[in-house]
């Protein structure tokens, strides 16, 4: 079974470790499209190979790519015995610097196990607008700039260019 809806224990509950945000990830959402298992993973050539499927029966948490996408901040990190993730760009540990100043994130760190409950909901992972960002008359109107993005009713226009390492203007 590729990213459980069930855990090697038969757990189906999001509440527990091994299944958690697994399908929220895998499954586009309304802020982005999937995230790709080697995000948090390395993914094993084989059912059996060294790391995958050993003694311990748990995943290990490898952050690469976009969990990572500006290598100047803190790394992220994943805190087994509370089910965190912290410091991953894709909740908000980004810098932007631009000539008017420093675009931030909230790093918020998440709950791998609280599915639902408001964890990445819209304006956690940066404010709305973003700390340091640019003022103008329209900076609540998102898509004044980013209307490649986001639609005028806050709804994503292309949801691929949204937690994707970059800013789309």
């Amino acid at each position: 079974m590729i990213a459980p809806p069930q855990d090697l224990s038969d757990q189906t509950s999001t509440t527990s470790k091994g299944v958690g945000a697994h399908q929220a990830h895998l499954n586009a959402s309304v802020y982005t499209t999937n995230i790709a298992c080697e995000t948090c993973h390395v993914v094993p050539q084989d059912y059996n190979s060294l790391g995958h499927i050993d003694s311990d029966k748990m995943a290990e948490v490898l952050f690469s790519g976009l969990a990572h996408a500006d290598s100047t901040l803190a790394a992220p990190v994943y805190n087994r015995e509370n089910a965190t993730c912290a410091n991953t760009y894709c909740h908000g540990n980004f810098l932007y610097s631009s000539a008017i100043g420093d675009v931030r994130g909230n790093n918020k760190t998440v709950n791998w196990t609280k599915v639902g409950s408001g964890e990445s909901s819209c304006g956690t992972c940066h404010g709305l607008p973003p700390q340091g960002h640019f003022n103008f008359p329209d900076v609540y109107n998102c898509y004044t700039c980013h209307g490649n993005v986001i639609n005028p009713d806050y709804t994503f226009k292309d949801k691929s260019k949204h937690i994707n390492g970059k800013v789309d203007l």
